[in-house]
């Protein structure tokens, strides 16, 4: 297991087959939920990064943040963490709902059928 993803994912496949629909159902719902508030919460912190780094450039006395690859490291790894974590989070949520709802799963075998050709007139 490499990431975040691979663990939550390894669980999920030993965990599934010993719960309820239910069960899996507020599992799905928790993690979207989760994976929803990570997802809002990263782009207002970015968004707020964005605007500091923004002033920071047009500001006669900069603050000095984030200007060399020291300081701007630790950030854009735990963004990129942050953004593993969510993409976690949705595939075992997504998982979960459609184990706990059968009726929302595609059919897997579904294959193009080839167009009728009218015959010409």
């Amino acid at each position: 297991m490499r990431t975040l993803s691979d663990a939550l994912e390894k669980l999920y496949q030993h965990a599934e087959p010993h719960m309820a629909p239910e069960d899996l159902d507020a599992v799905a719902r928790r993690l979207l939920e989760e994976a929803k508030d990570i997802a809002r919460n990263a782009s207002d912190v970015m968004g707020g990064l964005a605007a500091l780094v923004a002033h920071d450039g047009e500001s006669e006395h900069a603050a000095g943040n984030f200007q060399n690859a020291e300081e701007l490291f630790p950030l854009l790894w735990l963004v990129s963490q942050q953004f593993q974590t969510v993409a976690a989070l949705v595939q075992v949520g997504n998982d979960a709902r459609l184990e706990a709802r059968p009726e929302r799963r595609k059919p897997a075998t579904t294959q193009a059928q080839p167009k009728k050709v009218r015959p010409a007139p």
